[in-house]
């Protein structure tokens, strides 16, 4: 086979294959915050989960930021820089000046449903 035309077959295989062994990263992360609260946050590229210490859940999807990340439903806002993070509430701080408690742990999920 000619090498050219091999490296002509390869290259669209190789962009063909990529997006079936494409992973989701999930970040989780657990802060304290400088008032008393706390929350734990599961940072992914196209959503953020923040579940607070009562137990509640609320689900966030990306908005633009200049620095960090930030993440809303339109009535929570969820900002995350480095080990750093605050939330607001209805244009309200709830819980302002949060450090991460610890080193991020970061999980791969897979799009592959065939149980391997």
């Amino acid at each position: 086979m000619n090498p050219i035309r091999f490296s002509a077959f390869l290259v669209p295989l190789m962009f063909a294959i990529a997006p079936l062994s494409a992973s989701a990263q999930v970040q989780t992360l657990t802060f304290q915050c400088e008032q008393g609260g706390s929350f734990e946050a599961q940072v992914e590229k196209d959503q953020a989960k923040v579940k607070y210490a009562s137990g509640k859940t609320v689900g966030l999807l990306p908005v633009d930021s200049r620095e960090g990340r930030k993440f809303s439903d339109g009535r929570t806002l969820f900002y995350v820089n480095g080990s750093e993070a605050w939330i607001e509430v209805n244009y309200t701080m709830v819980n302002t000046q949060c450090l991460a408690q610890q080193a991020p742990t970061t999980v791969s999920t897979s799009n592959n449903s065939s149980g391997n």
